[in-house]
């Protein structure tokens, strides 16, 4: 097991890409390494399994594939101005109108989501992921 705290703090690009290759080359023969970072980037790159912790508290634990599965931020147009509380519903963790365009951010439910969305008469939805930093603020935002 290895253990670290800021692993490429003060690192620049070239040696922090070489120390993570070197995480994956560590963990691809068995090792478990558990690591506390700031550099989400890095952690995106490597991590498996992450924990987002806020003043003590766990705000989110999950494999990264899982939360990239769930977390997505859709884009939804209309020909007319829909007001942000028509999507307000399980799953939806922010809106944001712009007079006929939603931005939403979803933390699951995206199939029902999506059904709702075009029963508003959406004429365009776009469904994007979201990248670990984007996950990472969006969970401070919502406290």
């Amino acid at each position: 097991m290895l253990v670290l705290d800021e692993p490429s703090e003060g690192l620049d690009p070239v040696a922090t890409e070489i120390f993570l290759q070197l995480l994956k080359n560590l963990a691809a023969e068995g090792v478990t390494i558990f690591f506390s970072s700031h550099q989400l980037a890095d952690v995106e790159q490597i991590a498996n399994h992450v924990f987002i912790i806020d003043r003590g508290e766990l705000l989110i634990g999950s494999s990264v594939d899982c939360l990239k599965k769930q977390y997505r931020r859709i884009r939804a147009m209309f020909d007319t101005s829909v007001q942000e509380k028509e999507l307000a519903m399980e799953g939806v963790k922010a809106i944001q109108a712009d007079n006929e365009t939603l931005y939403v951010v979803i933390d699951h439910n995206l199939d029902r989501i999506l059904e709702h969305i075009r029963n508003l008469r959406a004429t365009k939805i776009e469904v994007m992921p979201m990248s670990l930093k984007e996950i990472f603020l969006q969970s401070l935002k919502v406290r």
